[in-house]
């Protein structure tokens, strides 16, 4: 090895550097530095001057993020809303959102996703007007990207997460005085359509604490539209309300769509899939990936899932094991899902679906042997695509905000300190991210 690094080396010191970086980035991932992946040989030093470090276990980063559906039909469509380069940073440090580009088209519902934490109450806030971004631009309307709150909340129509509503007024009373902040005093019409499409006719003159809590939400979703608001925010709408209700809200927003413009959030991926025209997936203050649900599907993973019933809970992990094992005998690239009580899931590509007869026999022959109860094949869903970007982007977030704690101490375009003063300060700089790490 040592005859390579002499060849490499051109700036013996500069390659030093180079390495030391490199081998630092090595301990804190834990994975080994090799020449390129495929020749196992360890890689020396000044080897680091011209050739790219590989790692065969760690996905691609660009491949978790920037995945985007680019609709043609969409560049003559009216655009609503428009975040350019969207910051917020809380006085504590906590960056909330970390640069969203983002468009909301007209006559589209969008669906924002996102685990907790993820930064879809901020993007909504800030859309809403009443968080002020830390860095960017909003732009709502026709108006200016810095138009005041004032003038975007006459166009914005918003439903937080609980009900802000007035136990003793009633339900007519609550649209009249929403329709006037808006600027709006002729609402008795649209107020009527709305309540029809709610059916909340007949509570129109009844006191708000008297409402059922599905009617209560109803009521806060009409409080949103009325005063013919262009953008629409609703954060989680349908959330604790029953089947019934949660359809006639959908019903509602599939019919007001044409003429506005609809972000919300839910934790339901059968409505996002249901309603929505276009998904943003979030994930640590960012727009990881955006598109229609078929686009998402197809882009992670769109395959089958096969779900599967074992006899005995305590045996669970064994049989998925096995099962597991059967299944990759006859489907390639098959991979272990979730595991929960005495289910467990497995998935498999699409693209070998002409495989699945033999599966399905040997399964039928094997089953009682192998202690499974029961099986069934399903289409993935939406579901399982934001689950899996969650996954595929945790270990990625994990790592910025360790860099945030630092206040990224191995920024590449500081300036280095050569010499052995600056290996030893690599080093210390090791430690420190180290410990912050454990505690993250």
């Amino acid at each position: 090895e040592t005859p390579w690094s002499f060849l490499v080396c051109i700036n013996p010191g500069h390659a030093m550097q180079l390495a030391i970086d490199a081998l630092i980035e090595a301990c804190f991932r834990d994975f080994t530095v090799y020449w390129f992946d495929g020749f196992k040989y360890t890689l020396p030093f000044g080897a680091i001057v011209n050739i790219m470090i590989l790692d065969k276990d760690e996905p691609d980063e660009e491949m978790l993020v920037n995945i985007h559906e680019h609709d043609p039909t969409l560049s003559k469509a009216a655009v609503d809303v428009e975040l350019s380069n969207i910051h917020k940073t809380w006085p504590s440090g906590e960056r909330a959102v970390r640069g969203i580009d983002v468009k909301l088209y007209r006559g589209q519902v969008t669906v924002l996703l996102g685990h907790n934490g993820a930064g879809k109450s901020t993007t909504f806030a800030m859309i809403a007007g009443i968080v002020v971004p830390s860095a960017g631009k909003i732009r709502i309307g026709d108006g200016k990207s810095n138009d005041s709150a004032e003038k975007r909340r006459a166009l914005v129509g918003f439903c937080p997460q609980y009900n802000p509503i007035f136990p003793r007024l009633t339900v007519n009373e609550h649209l009249d005085f929403f329709a006037r902040l808006k600027g709006v005093r002729d609402w008795k019409d649209e107020g009527s359509r709305l309540l029809t499409l709610l059916l909340l006719t007949d509570k129109a003159n009844t006191l708000s604490s008297k409402l059922s809590g599905g009617m209560k939400r109803k009521l806060c979703i009409a409080m949103a539209l009325i005063g013919n608001s262009r953008v629409v925010l609703l954060d989680e709408p349908t959330a604790g309300v029953d089947t019934g209700a949660r359809r006639d809200i959908e019903r509602l927003l599939m019919q007001q769509k044409k003429e506005r413009t609809f972000l919300l959030t839910t934790h339901y991926t059968d409505e996002a899939e249901n309603l929505g025209d276009r998904i943003l997936i979030m994930a640590g203050g960012k727009v990881v990936c955006s598109g229609s649900p078929n686009f998402l599907n197809k882009e992670f993973g769109a395959g089958y899932i096969l779900s599967v019933v074992a006899v005995d809970s305590k045996r669970l992990h064994d049989i998925a094991d096995r099962t597991l094992a059967l299944v990759t005998t006859h489907v390639d690239n098959a991979k272990a899902e979730r595991q929960h009580g005495q289910q467990f899931e497995i998935w498999m590509d699409k693209m070998e679906c002409e495989r699945f007869p033999d599966l399905f026999r040997a399964l039928e022959e094997q089953y009682v042997q192998m202690g499974i109860e029961g099986y069934g094949l399903s289409m993935n869903t939406l579901e399982q695509v934001f689950l899996r970007v969650g996954e595929m982007t945790g270990a990625k977030n994990r790592e910025a905000e360790v860099n945030d704690a630092l206040g990224i101490l191995l920024n590449e375009n500081s300036n280095r300190v050569s010499g052995i003063r600056g290996i030893l300060k690599r080093f210390v700089y090791l430690q420190y991210k180290r410990a912050i790490y454990e505690l993250v």
